[in-house]
């Protein structure tokens, strides 16, 4: 052992340290409020629809609610039935097919119903019988061989309606037929009575083939845009009431008129090859900016007080003709109709100027007004 200044140093112990606790406690277990509440969701609130299966037709549904099919459904007997204000049917990309009487009807007047996502196909009185119902919807459906009889039709409905994205395709009465104040956008008619119809509203982006009456027809007020009628069988291209607009479209290949109209206005639309006349103009129309071309008469002056302004006529049997006296035909170009103006004497005709021979040659006219012709009528 060693002394250090008179001082025995022993041996020098090093203590562990004691690493410390932490509490902390666990809350109370019987919080303000009551008891611990479950975060677990219900069947009815994961899925707050109800679903519709084969065994459930006929079915009517009563009662107001969201329901939507829960497989494909063919049956020989009757389909579904609304007697419901606020009823939303997703038929969830299955087919509905039977079937007697129609595949979803709305016998009575009801409002809010809304039909979508599906295919109705087959049934004897018609796909979707709602013609009292208003205020309603129908989107992305396939209406498909459905009636027996005109009355019967792919999709009926009523008044305040908007029919989005459907096509309605060989069914025995109209494809696609709605009441007043009707929206219908981006839908297809193939096959039908009229493609598609209604008595006034909004008609865009649609397109109507080799349908057996009108492709088109509305029979009030209704503003018809963007559209295409293509070979109807035994009817107009596009039909257009009182009060009616139709623009940009397309009238093809039609067994009467390309575009038949009175009190309104045609506007930047094509009608080629039609049976009869590429556009009738009746009473107090404007016929403005069209091109009608091989129709038995471009542009038909049938009434009277009408303005015929700046279009286009080319090889049709008649350019621009008809009985009609009283009107105004101004700035207007034809060529190789036979004849290129055919017009009852009573009418304001702007000078007509042929310039046929002017073998590339500026010309100047007289009148601001001129009709032209700048190709001969044909032999």
């Amino acid at each position: 052992m060693r002394f250090f200044h008179g001082r025995s140093m022993g041996p020098v112990f090093l203590a562990a340290a004691t690493a410390a606790v932490i509490w902390v406690g666990a809350g109370d277990l019987n919080p303000p409020g009551g008891s611990v509440q479950s975060t677990m969701k219900t069947l009815a609130e994961v899925e707050p629809r109800t679903p519709i299966h084969a065994v459930d037709l006929p079915l009517t549904i009563s009662l107001p609610g969201s329901y939507y099919l829960a497989e494909n459904i063919t049956t020989a007997g009757g389909g579904i039935t609304i007697t419901s204000d606020e009823v939303t049917i997703d038929l969830n990309g299955f087919s509905l097919a039977g079937g007697t009487g129609a595949g979803i009807s709305v016998p009575d007047p009801h409002k809010n119903i809304t039909i979508k996502n599906g295919t109705v196909r087959g049934w004897a009185s018609g796909g979707i019988a709602a013609t009292s119902t208003t205020n309603s919807r129908f989107q992305d459906l396939m209406l498909s061989d459905n009636g027996t009889t005109q009355s019967q039709y792919g999709l009926r409905a009523g008044a305040g309606c908007i029919v989005t994205n459907c096509t309605a395709v060989g069914n025995s009465g109209n494809g696609i037929g709605l009441s007043e104040a009707a929206t219908i956008i981006g839908c297809v008619a193939v096959g039908n009575a009229t493609g598609i119809s209604l008595s006034s509203g909004t008609v865009t982006n649609c397109s109507a083939r080799n349908n057996n009456a009108n492709g088109i027809n509305a029979s009030g007020a209704a503003v018809i845009d963007g559209c295409s009628a293509i070979g109807s069988t035994n009817g107009d291209g596009i039909s257009a009431g009182v009060g009616s607009v139709v623009k940009n479209c397309s009238a093809v290949s039609n067994g009467d008129d390309g575009i038949t109209i009175t009190f309104g206005e045609v506007r930047g639309c094509t009608c080629y090859s039609n049976d009869g006349d590429g556009i009738h103009a009746g009473f107090d129309s404007i016929i403005i900016g069209n091109n009608c071309s091989r129709n038995n008469v471009g542009i038909d002056v049938a009434g009277r007080r009408s303005r015929i302004e700046g279009n286009n006529v080319l090889q049709n049997g008649t350019g621009i003709g008809g009985d009609g006296i009283k009107n105004l035909i101004i700035k207007n170009s034809a060529a190789r109709n036979s004849p290129n103006y055919d017009l009852a004497a009573d009418n304001a005709v702007g000078e007509i100027v042929d310039v046929t021979g002017s073998g590339g040659v500026p010309f100047t006219s007289g009148s601001p007004w001129a009709n032209f012709v700048y190709e001969p009528a044909l032999p």
